[in-house]
């Protein structure tokens, strides 16, 4: 697809589809809709909170201009964007979009001809096809966003440093990278899930919290270790989820100066499988970076990077 058609398809055809998937049954339906529709459902499924219907359609027309407008700008914005932020930005706004527009689907179907807002329920399955409807719209974005001609995300002035190694000599590298901050902010999120879930009796937003103090406490410690295999990096306390990188997958390693804004933000960013890049992105300054052999492109925040460098491109030599 050339650029000018990916273009198009993100910035337009993308946000008028998700318009049509929520205005239409509205449009449709509003007739028959109550002037109060339930908005909120607790752990059963059954309506325990409500919004009139210009509010909802208020909240979910913002939720997609918002996210239509971030598709737009990464489309056809004027400014320079690396290659990196395009797909973590355009699957950040096509999720949004999308959602905005399913959950105005669902209210105009689900609750047609209803009375009472508070006889609705919702099953898990609905709730569960409503991420995935989301999900499948940003991997969409992202993958257009992918295909756009941007900026590199590299710098141009990056090292490769390397080593002499001896023959049957190897070295191993190994950093472990502890985050104060992440450790504070995911303790404040656990004691806020048990709050909502204790006090507030909000199941929800408990859970919801939980969720995203053990996403973030993943990266409170991350271990790194480099040798004769490749790389691996292992997450959290307990040393999971990992990725291992394997040296014949590594085409050349290098240094370069790693700015969080230019990688989608702090945390860990993108996909090898769906973006093909990823990264590790704990601080600003020096970090690793590995070219693939396929193209791909991994990027870690690291103290000593250009030490880890050496090991992985002194072993690459070796292999070749």
């Amino acid at each position: 697809m050339n650029a000018k058609y990916v273009r198009n398809v993100l910035g337009i055809g993308l946000p008028m589809a998700t318009l049509a998937v929520g205005l239409i049954p509205y449009l449709a339906n509003r007739s028959e809709l109550p002037s109060r529709v339930a908005t909120h459902f607790n752990t059963s499924g059954a309506a325990d909170g409500s919004l009139s219907l210009t509010a909802m359609l208020i909240v979910t027309g913002v939720m997609w201009f918002v996210g239509s407008g971030v598709c737009t700008v990464v489309a056809f914005g004027r400014f320079a964007m690396d290659e990196y932020t395009a797909p973590v930005a355009a699957f950040g706004g096509a999720f949004v979009a999308a959602l905005g527009a399913v959950l105005l689907l669902h209210t105009s179907i689900d609750q047609q001809g209803v009375t009472d807002w508070q006889l609705v329920s919702v099953g898990w399955g609905t709730i569960l096809l409503f991420l995935l409807a989301s999900l499948g719209a940003g991997t969409f974005g992202a993958a257009l966003g992918q295909r756009l001609p941007f900026v590199p995300a590299v710098a141009s002035d990056e090292i490769a440093p390397t080593m002499e190694l001896n023959p049957g000599q190897h070295v191993v590298w190994a950093n472990t990278m502890i985050q104060r901050w992440v450790v504070v902010l995911t303790l404040a999120m656990t004691l806020l899930a048990v709050v909502f879930i204790v006090l507030v009796y909000s199941w929800f937003g408990g859970i919801g919290f939980l969720i995203a103090g053990l996403s973030t406490g993943l990266l409170a410690r991350v271990r790194f270790q480099a040798d004769s295999s490749g790389l691996r990096v292992q997450y959290g306390w307990f040393a999971w989820p990992r990725t291992t990188i394997d040296l014949h997958q590594i085409k050349r390693a290098s240094v370069i100066d790693v700015r969080p804004a230019k990688w989608g933000g702090w945390g860990y960013r993108g996909s090898l499988t769906l973006m093909k890049r990823a990264a590790v992105v704990l601080r600003s300054g020096p970090g690793l970076h590995l070219e693939l052999q396929s193209g791909k492109i991994f990027v870690a925040t690291v103290d000593e990077p250009e030490v880890a460098a050496a090991v992985l491109n002194a072993e690459i030599g070796r292999q070749r």
